[in-house]
């Protein structure tokens, strides 16, 4: 008889088989309770499908977690196979420190090439290897209200001159364009992000968040400057500092505000009410024929140096890898799963938001998963300087560059 035994509170779960079943031990850290959930009935249908591997789930708290994972991975803390973690530069470093096995011969295998897109398949790609598989992600874009914009006769714009020719109709209309709560920064690197790579391109702005162009260089002055031209002509709330971002929400959903620029865990906060009212657009084009960029934070799984000699491993991998199973994890969650051939959430909005990462070049994991964490810090505390004071640019971005050049220093000792 086969024992299931739950001991999250010690940060363990043990599924208990048989002594010759193969070992599979995988590391996770908490994003969201729904999240930790979906994954450990996911671990759970595995095991049950599997018999003859003997499963255990390492649980680690955030901080910890993140701090611990490059010697779990280098076999100094644990004996984990299998780790959860982020796509793009967060796995790019510990690839970089050759502590991950690549999967170049598991996903051909198992016929993934073609099932993700190309900015999928980007994120988890670093020096010609593919390191992760890819099992949920969610996007950003603008929410708005399709009631509204019929009343005013507006159209998701999907170019820079549109952009701004809404916005004015909406303050003709006594809506402020632009529902913005700042009091948690995070929401402005948002801003940046999705600016930077319409107005420079996606290949600049992963340039600049990785420290390998200058912050005083003029693309990133220009950057700004279309930032300000929303500034100037007061198309964000005037208190929007002492905002979080769900504190503003009531604003929008009263249609004191027009465009919410957000990560799509935001339709959970939306009333069932006005769910059929919500529409969706991406951030609109700034310099015609660049290549295309979108935030898509995305959640994969990694194996250690070595680990793929474990044939529970692959396994598992393939069973994460399964669309049926990345629809069910992803729906349990209201997220998107990266998978092409998975079903997507029934949720119009989220379906625009899918269709969007799909169509993208590359994807990005937010400005605070591809930067340092002291960069990020000294940004997004830029952010707010400048939409306080936007006459203090150049000020503001000497001091990033200082901050870049210290990391430069420190990382070529």
């Amino acid at each position: 008889m086969r024992i299931l035994q739950l001991t999250l509170s010690l940060g363990l779960l043990l599924l208990y088989s048989a002594p010759s079943a193969e070992p599979l031990t995988l590391a996770t850290m908490p994003v969201s309770e729904q999240q930790n959930r979906a994954l450990l009935n996911e671990i759970m249908r595995f095991r049950e499908l599997n018999p003859q591997h003997q499963v255990s789930v390492r649980h680690y708290g955030h901080e910890e977690y993140k701090r611990l994972l490059p010697s779990m991975l280098a076999g100094q803390h644990g004996d984990a196979d299998v780790f959860f973690w982020f796509a793009g530069t967060p796995m790019d470093v510990l690839a970089s420190k050759q502590l991950l096995a690549p999967l170049d011969k598991l996903w051909p295998s198992a016929e993934w090439p073609h099932k993700f897109s190309p900015g999928v398949l980007s994120s988890v790609s670093s020096d010609g290897h593919i390191y992760g598989l890819p099992f949920s992600h969610y996007g950003w874009g603008f929410y708005y209200q399709k009631s509204l914009f019929k009343r005013l006769d507006l159209q998701p714009p999907q170019t820079w001159q549109a952009f701004l020719a809404v916005a004015e109709k909406l303050i003709d209309a006594g809506v402020t364009p632009f529902a913005l709560g700042s009091k948690h920064p995070w929401t402005l690197a948002g801003w940046f992000d999705y600016l930077n790579m319409r107005v420079n391109g996606p290949a600049f702005h992963q340039q600049l968040l990785q420290g390998k162009v200058s912050f005083t260089d003029p693309r990133v002055t220009k950057t700004f400057l279309y930032w300000r031209q929303l500034l100037d002509k007061g198309y964000f709330p005037e208190r929007h500092a002492s905002y979080s971002w769900d504190e503003v929400l009531p604003l929008f959903f009263r249609q004191r505000t027009g465009m919410l620029l957000m990560g799509s865990f935001f339709v959970n906060q939306i009333p069932d009410q006005l769910q059929p009212d919500i529409g969706f657009f991406p951030f609109p084009t700034i310099t015609p024929d660049l290549s295309v960029g979108e935030n898509a934070p995305t959640d994969i799984l990694l194996v250690k140096r070595g680990g793929m000699v474990n044939p529970a491993v692959s396994a598992f991998l393939r069973h994460m890898g399964d669309p049926v199973v990345q629809s069910r994890v992803n729906a349990a969650i209201m997220t998107l799963p990266p998978h092409r051939m998975a079903s997507m959430p029934d949720n119009p909005v989220l379906q625009s938001s899918a269709q969007a990462l799909q169509e993208a070049d590359q994807l990005f994991q937010f400005f605070d998963r591809e930067a340092s964490p002291e960069l990020t810090k000294q940004a997004l505390d830029a952010f707010a300087e400048f939409m306080r004071n936007p006459q203090g640019l150049a000020n503001l971005l000497a001091k990033l560059e200082r901050q870049r050049l210290s990391e430069l220093q420190e990382n070529n000792k």
